[in-house]
Formats: structure tokens, sequence, C-alpha cells
């Protein structure tokens, strides 16, 4: 549902009408009785109806979240229970911090030593589903990019996280992640590796 003025998009909380006589936005409804009644009461604000009714939504999607995940694990073998204390648990994080698989395959050290090169706020991170991967059907692929610059696969998620993760992002779910930093090099015989921090 949308929060509307002059057919532009505000929230997701609510749904309201442009009201041209008036110049205001008003409430028109919507399908959830709880959103409905934080809305007629009459001794909140339109800030506070809002703000009530986003929190309402986002414990919604929360749930949504968990048995999506949940409903995967129980067909990878978990039990009922196990699989939704796993996810409550994923989903509750918020932000997971993990390393990016596969990043020694193909010029991914020459790709993550030129990263070193950039201001960590030039780089930014997109997860990408591969479903065609052979080898995991849960594939995510981690995609830096360097502002003006271009754009690089540096690997996966590891097949753990990328399997809680990627029935989420099959279901149009939000799942961002930003670039921590490139570690290793220590010595010269030592590999480059990335840490991303995955948001759900």
């Amino acid at each position: 549902m949308k929060l509307m003025r002059n057919g532009k998009k505000f929230t997701q909380s609510a749904t309201y009408g442009y009201n041209e006589k008036r110049n205001t936005a008003e409430y028109t409804g919507h399908p959830n009785p709880k959103i409905n009644a934080i809305h007629s009461n009459p001794n909140l604000s339109r800030d506070e109806k809002i703000a009530a009714a986003k929190k309402i939504m986002t414990a919604a999607n929360q749930k949504s979240k968990v048995c999506i995940i949940a409903n995967r694990l129980i067909k990878q073998g978990y039990t009922r229970s196990s699989a939704f204390c796993k996810a409550w648990a994923i989903v509750k994080a918020e932000t997971i911090n993990t390393k990016v698989s596969g990043v020694t395959f193909a010029k991914r050290q020459t790709a993550l030593e030129r990263l070193t090169k950039y201001d960590a706020q030039l780089i930014s991170i997109e997860l990408q589903r591969d479903t065609t991967n052979e080898h995991d059907n849960n594939a995510i692929a981690v995609i830096a990019t360097v502002k003006d610059k271009g754009s690089y696969k540096m690997g996966y998620l590891p097949r753990t996280l990328s399997a809680t993760i990627a029935p989420l992002i099959d279901y149009g779910k939000a799942v961002t992640a930003k670039f921590q930093e490139v570690r290793g090099k220590y010595q010269n015989y030592h590999n480059y590796g990335l840490a991303v921090s995955v948001s759900i």
C-alpha cells in the first residue's frame, strides 16, 4: 500500500488519495484491519499513525521472510521447529558479515588488488542470483562496482548463507550488501579476500 500525493509514492504503510481542493493527502483505507484501526484513532497525529502503520508492516514483512526461509530449510532436511528457529535468528540478525567464496578463480585476485586502490565509499556491492549455476542451485554472485569505473564478479556468497538468502531474492524480498574490506596479502604467497555485510 502507498502514501500518495500527486501520484508519487511516499511510504508503504497506507494508501492515501490526493485532495486537490484541500491540498492534502487523505486516507482511503488499507486491507489490514490493524492499520485501519490506527488511522481511525482520533488521538493520534498523522505522523504517529504512519509510524505505527509502518511498524505493523515491518513485523508482517519479517514474518513473511521467516516463512520463506523456513520452508526452504525444511526442504533441505531440517525439522519444522529447527527450521523456524534458524529462520528467525537469520531475520532478526538483520545484518550478516561474511567472506566471499571463489575469489581465487578467474582474474578475481587481480580485481581485488585493484579494489585496494579505491576509497571504500566509492565501492558498492550488488547481490545477483545465478540460477544457471551448475554447482549450486542457490548460488548468489557478488558484484563489486567502483563508481565511474566499472563492475566485476568477485565470487559468490558461501553456500550455507546463499541457501537461506536465495529464496528471499527469488520471492522479491529486499536483500542488500555493503563492501567492508579487502583482506589478505599479508605475505607474497597469501591471497586477497573480500568481506561484505549482507542485510536482510
